[in-house]
């Protein structure tokens, strides 16, 4: 996620940059159940320490199709122990 304009470090970066991302997500989601889609998508965002002393807050949003009898690409969200990550998703189901 873009996040040039944020303050370096600090709470202030983080949940800016989540929020950002969060938005980015479910506008995304809502545009695919708009478009009527046949397949579930689900969006997850991370949060995690990067840069070269892994000290730099940084953020994903992947897109994804969730398809019957494949393995969903996080199976196990609380094996995430170093990063934090949200899944979000829409398919006709009530807002989050």
């Amino acid at each position: 996620m873009t996040d040039c304009d944020l303050p370096p470090s600090g709470e202030d970066r983080e949940a800016r940059l989540l929020r950002r991302c969060v938005a980015y997500a479910r506008i995304a989601l809502l545009r695919a159940d708009a478009l009527r889609s046949t397949v579930e998508i689900s969006a997850y965002v991370s949060l995690s320490y990067g840069g070269l002393a892994d000290d730099h807050l940084t953020a994903n949003v992947t897109f994804c199709g969730d398809h019957p009898g494949v393995r969903p690409y996080a199976a196990d969200l609380e094996a995430f122990g170093s990063e934090s990550l949200l899944k979000l998703r829409r398919a006709g189901l009530p807002p989050w």
